[in-house]
């Protein structure tokens, strides 16, 4: 059985989170700049892709629906999935013709190859188990559907000081963080590849020191000054 401690504590702080807050970045936890970069990051990428309107696209983890409502006026047919009903609440009243709908990401309530991309952003952080959700994600995408998927950086230089002081004074492990390099092999192992990695450096100014989309290899660059990642992949099955 899977530890849920990691997960009740994440589920109890966003539920209080979605009635104490209404900015869109309080709810999902980030600072608002830390919002605007990942959405200005996932806009770029979809961009890049060949959906064409009318795609489907699942927001897993979809929050007060940021991505959704943001997906949706690029015209491609977008749902918001995400396991609070008190966030799912917040969502629709912001965007009351938008498709939302309740549900986690270990048990994905879709059949097999129903949508052609999945984005999940701020999801992989509150997980016991990426392994589970991203073999779910693979699961629901078409054939060469895309993936994006983000997660904090465990190589970052202050993730690893949390991470000593969680082990060191026997403290609650607060969130998860991941080697992306690590992820992507794991992904590949589910056939999800033609994979590129996308950071964001903390602090802003040392973005451009990092390569984006250009290897799986993790820079020096990387390692210090790259608070998050997002990976672009397919689904080749």
């Amino acid at each position: 059985m899977l530890s849920r401690t990691l997960e009740d504590n994440w589920r109890s702080r966003y539920e209080r989170w979605a009635t104490q807050h209404k900015q869109d970045y309080a709810i999902a936890g980030w600072s608002e700049e830390g919002l605007a970069r990942r959405l200005a990051l996932v806009l770029r990428l979809i961009d890049q892709t060949n959906l064409q309107t009318g795609s489907r696209v699942l927001d897993l983890g979809a929050g007060p629906g940021t991505y959704t409502r943001a997906l949706s006026a690029r015209g491609l047919k977008c749902f918001g999935l995400d396991y609070s009903w008190s966030v799912i609440k917040v969502a629709k009243a912001k965007d009351a013709t938008g498709r939302y709908l309740q549900g986690e990401a270990y048990h994905l309530p879709f059949q097999n190859n129903a949508f052609d991309a999945l984005l999940c952003v701020g999801v992989l952080q509150s997980l016991d188990s990426a392994t589970h959700a991203v073999v779910e994600m693979r699961r629901i995408l078409k054939p060469g559907g895309y993936l994006l998927l983000d997660g904090l950086n465990s190589l970052f230089w202050l993730h690893c000081l949390r991470h000593w002081r969680e082990k060191t004074k026997g403290l609650e492990k607060r969130m998860s963080y991941y080697s992306p390099s690590r992820l992507v092999r794991e992904m590949g192992e589910v056939s999800l590849s033609e994979t590129q990695i996308h950071w964001l450096a903390t602090p802003k100014t040392f973005q451009s020191w990092l390569t984006n989309g250009v290897s799986v290899k993790v820079s020096l660059a990387a390692r210090l000054f790259g608070y998050a990642f997002l990976i672009l992949a397919r689904n080749q099955g």
